[in-house]
């Protein structure tokens, strides 16, 4: 994509879900929800990036 002062841009997203009690599990702490979110949407964005410009990868678990 170009801007009107000709300069290019690009972009990459790693969109991740996470359940914060998964059915048949009993509940996890915040830090832990937050540290798989992070995980996760790390891995995603690693992923798109890797897949080349102009990216969106999800992962739902």
């Amino acid at each position: 994509m170009r801007l009107p002062d000709g300069s290019a841009v690009s972009l990459s997203i790693g969109l991740v879900h996470v359940d914060h009690a998964p059915t048949g599990r009993s509940p996890r702490t915040a830090e832990a929800v937050l540290d798989d979110l992070n995980d996760r949407a790390d891995r995603a964005l690693k992923a798109s990036k890797t897949a080349g410009r102009n990216r969106t990868t999800t992962i739902d678990h």
